[in-house]
């Protein structure tokens, strides 16, 4: 019996975590140049920042991605992640080679913020979100059946 998965509201959520997610550590992985030119840990931060993004994107797809504890870790990443941006663009971070000083707010890092905080939306929704898939079999007169499954 072949099976073709429909869509679902949960199997969304999740695709939107999993994308916002590569497209912040893109960013993270554009940006690492210069983060090195500044001050070599910000390079460095920078990369394994990149490295957590794509590996948590990775995570969402997997079965491992079914249990809280990992959607939890994904989120706070994202949320630790953002909270990291707002001190360093307000008061400046407390370290590194400008201690104290705000930096300045650009597209990129806007654009990057944006998308680990559509990554919390997207775990919130998800957790929020029946994982019901509507399955429909290859044979001409099959019933559609609804059945609970993981997303």
């Amino acid at each position: 019996m072949n099976e073709i998965e429909r869509f679902t509201p949960a199997r969304g959520w999740k695709m939107l975590a999993v994308l916002t997610l590569f497209g912040a550590a893109v960013i993270h992985v554009i940006v690492t140049p210069e983060h090195f030119n500044e001050w070599f840990a910000a390079g460095v931060f920078f990369i394994a920042i990149a490295g957590a993004e794509v590996v948590s994107g990775a995570v969402m797809v997997s079965r491992v991605g079914e249990r809280p504890a990992a959607r939890g870790l994904v989120a706070a990443l994202s949320a630790g992640t953002i909270a990291l941006w707002v001190l360093s663009r307000t008061v400046g971070l407390p370290f590194g080679p400008d201690p104290g000083m705000p930096e300045a707010i650009g597209v990129l890092d806007v654009t990057s913020t944006a998308l680990e905080a559509l990554t919390l939306v997207a775990l919130w929704a998800l957790v929020r979100t029946p994982a019901r898939a509507t399955v429909v079999t290859s044979e001409p007169d099959a019933d559609r059946v609804r059945r609970d499954r993981a997303a």
